[in-house]
């Protein structure tokens, strides 16, 4: 969900917001009348875990953006298993706020919390009529669903709900939907799909009291988990710069590929920002190389912090940044370029011998597709203008430092 203000938005977006928002209430306060309290001590604990699990996210280093298995998805489908559909779409409800308002470190405005809540509820309520339609009877308690049941309702609410996101945030940035949703669906699919492995056995384990089977599946889940992390982390490896831990250049490109792909089908611009350091080779000699890595992850943190969340900042080599920024005109990219310099211009790296010395970065500006059409032009035109600034700021900056 886009952080920008409701009344930002194009209309076809603040329209589909509300409808998500009327038609969550709907089936949330339909979910409410048909729960019977038949199993209030577990809806009331999985209210709490869902409290407890929005604070606690396993994360999941997806290269890039990592994602995370939050606790509280755990809680939604044990909730279907348990208490049947209408309970579940009560705790995915509830997920949706407590994950807004408490497992999330920049706070969504408040109609990003409404979305959450009201495309949560809506989901699992279609979940629900599949679980209901597949599995024909009772509950948990009751003989227990079949696995396909629990198989079909897992995955149409993962879909679905993820469907319902990228739709929001492809209508607020103006771009198209299935972009949107195929690169939140491949970052968010593990953390998904282990949720509903966990549930179903712990589904297995209530349903037949089975409790001495706990121990016995701690084991399997510690080896599943730790593969898993193992194959994240191999990953992550491939497509991230130790140094700074940016996105490297083997990752850029790709990320540059998708972006210009967006650009082409939606006709919209792609800016490409070039940050190179300026007299990094005299932080070396001066301070030692030690002092010259921490000038580099200087800058790598401070061009992180100042780039938007669908933007990317990578490290591109050496003492080169680049950053990619989806939907920008060239009149924005090169204000944005300005306040990078700013924003870098305000840090000092200290060298053991007593050096000291003000960092800066000059700049160049590429926009798809009034400079180029391909990942290499754009890159080759943005480098080729930082350049031509580099030598002007260096004297500036010298000049300064006398």
């Amino acid at each position: 969900m886009s952080g920008d203000p409701f009344g930002s938005w194009p209309r076809v977006a603040r329209f589909y917001l509300i409808g998500v928002a009327v038609l969550g209430a709907a089936v949330t306060g339909y979910a409410l009348s048909q729960t019977d309290g038949s199993h209030t001590v577990v809806f009331a604990a999985l209210l709490c875990l869902s409290l407890v699990g929005s604070i606690g996210r396993v994360v999941l280093p997806i290269p890039g953006h990592g994602t995370s298995l939050a606790l509280s998805a755990l809680v939604d489908y044990i909730a279907l298993i348990a208490c049947g559909p209408s309970a579940a779409v009560l705790v995915a409800a509830w997920s949706g706020w407590t994950g807004s308002a408490l497992g999330s470190e920049r706070k969504p405005p408040v109609h990003g919390v409404v979305f959450n809540v009201a495309s949560a509820a809506l989901a699992m309520s279609v979940a629900g009529v599949m679980f209901a339609v597949i599995d024909r009877q009772p509950p948990l308690w009751n003989n227990g669903p079949r696995v396909e049941a629990f198989a079909a309702g897992a995955t149409v609410f993962f879909l679905l709900h993820s469907r319902l996101v990228a739709i929001a945030g492809a209508l607020s940035m103006g771009q198209s939907i299935a972009p949107v949703w195929l690169e939140s669906f491949f970052e968010n699919w593990p953390s998904h799909s282990i949720g509903a492995a966990l549930a179903a056995a712990i589904g297995v384990i209530l349903d037949r009291r089975a409790y001495w089977l706990v121990p016995l599946l701690a084991g399997p889940l510690v080896l599943v988990h730790r593969s898993v992390m193992s194959y994240f982390d191999r990953l992550n490896e491939a497509v991230t710069d130790p140094m700074t831990l940016l996105p490297n250049q083997r990752y850029l490109m790709a990320h540059m590929e998708r972006a210009l792909t967006r650009a082409r089908h939606d006709g919209r611009p792609v800016a490409v920002i070039f940050l190179d350091l300026n007299d990094f080779k005299a932080v070396n000699d001066n301070a030692g190389h030690a002092a010259g890595d921490a000038a580099l992850r200087l800058v790598a943190s401070r061009l992180k912090s100042v780039v938007r969340a669908n933007d990317l900042c990578a490290r591109y080599a050496g003492d080169e940044f680049v950053v990619v920024l989806d939907n920008c005109p060239k009149a924005e990219a090169l204000l944005r370029a300005e306040e990078m310099q700013a924003a870098v211009h305000s840090l000092i790296v200290d060298g053991q011998t007593g050096f000291r010395m003000s960092l800066s970065v000059s700049a160049g500006v590429a926009v798809y597709p009034d400079d180029g059409d391909t990942a290499e032009r754009l890159f080759f035109i943005a480098d080729r203008r930082m350049y031509q600034r580099k030598s002007t700021d260096t004297g500036i900056h010298r000049l300064a430092a006398l």
